[in-house]
């Protein structure tokens, strides 16, 4: 059921979102990791992310400004079965959207592996393939 949730809301993206690229690709990176308390701050703009409404407007930016270390804790967020269905789709968004990448890619094949109905799982993955043949790399 969790699946079916993602795969919905990958669709909608990829209807609306395909062109949301920033055309500023200098992301700031850094090899220090996160404190709890920034760990805490990506879930919750995920969580904001997801709620759309302008929260994605909001949280963007400054998921942005986290550079590779807010995109790394997205992906680990992600490569967690745990994490509700909703903020899936939104950590999907948000690789595809603020941090496309191969790492980002990878994250989002592995979750796309992890959908067990071959049909939408085929979709996912379909659907991800045509985002990245339009997507410019930014990290």
């Amino acid at each position: 059921m969790k699946m079916n949730y993602v795969v919905l809301f990958v669709l909608g993206f990829t209807l609306t979102a395909c062109n949301r690229h920033s055309d500023n690709p200098s992301i700031p990176a850094s090899n220090a990791s996160l404190s709890q308390a920034q760990i805490a701050h990506v879930h919750e703009l995920v969580s904001l992310y997801a709620k759309k409404n302008g929260g994605d407007d909001a949280a963007a930016p400054e998921l942005e400004n986290l550079g590779t270390k807010g995109r790394d804790e997205v992906i680990r967020m992600l490569d967690d079965p745990k994490t509700p269905n909703l903020e899936d789709a939104a950590a999907v968004e948000i690789l595809n959207v603020i941090f496309p990448c191969s790492e980002s890619y990878a994250a989002i094949d592995r979750f796309g592996s992890r959908i067990s109905d071959p049909a939408q799982r085929k979709m996912f993955l379909d659907i991800q393939a045509a985002i990245r043949k339009n997507a410019p790399s930014k990290h």
